[in-house]
């Protein structure tokens, strides 16, 4: 089923609480968030994806564009649909996680001109560098290794119905 992700978050996409960015540059570096050392943050200290919660009445895209334009004071001109992930994380001591990934490509040199608003800091990595790294939210990890290794999975086939 296809989604129009310009649509307020209503009935059909209530379970989306955020959007995420999945900012890359044309040579496959990642450009990560260095999280704040709040302990009242889930992750703290950790690297993560640029991005955060929907306020009421917002789009995934209206909240994509806000949060970047909050954090790094970038403004999005191309982004793409990339994937949903959900974890239930309730047994954990967290919350339901749905969220809304999106790609977002940047040229290099533009990276230089972003100013942090928010976190500790930032830097681009490679793919190499963010499978090495342990530090990262783990959830932000799967996006991106979907990302950067979306070459590994297989099609799947649709069910035969009867």
């Amino acid at each position: 089923m296809d989604f129009d992700f310009n649509l307020p978050l209503g009935n059909i996409r209530k379970k989306y609480g955020s959007s995420f960015a999945v900012i890359f540059t044309p040579d496959a570096q990642y450009l990560l968030q260095h999280r704040d050392d709040d302990p009242t943050i889930w992750f703290p200290n950790y690297w993560g994806l640029f991005g955060g919660a929907r306020e009421p009445n917002e789009t995934l895209i209206d909240t994509l564009r806000r949060e970047i334009k909050e954090e790094i004071s970038f403004e999005i001109n191309e982004m793409s649909y990339f994937i949903e992930l959900a974890a239930d994380l309730i047994n954990i001591g967290g919350r339901v996680h749905h969220a809304a990934y999106f790609e977002v490509p940047i040229e290099e040199h533009d990276v230089d001109k972003l100013i942090l608003n928010e976190g500790a800091g930032m830097r681009l990595f490679t793919p190499e560098e963010i499978e090495q790294e342990a530090n990262i939210h783990p959830v932000d990890q799967l996006a991106l290794t979907c990302h950067f290794r979306r070459d590994h999975f297989v099609p799947v086939q649709a069910p035969i119905r009867n």
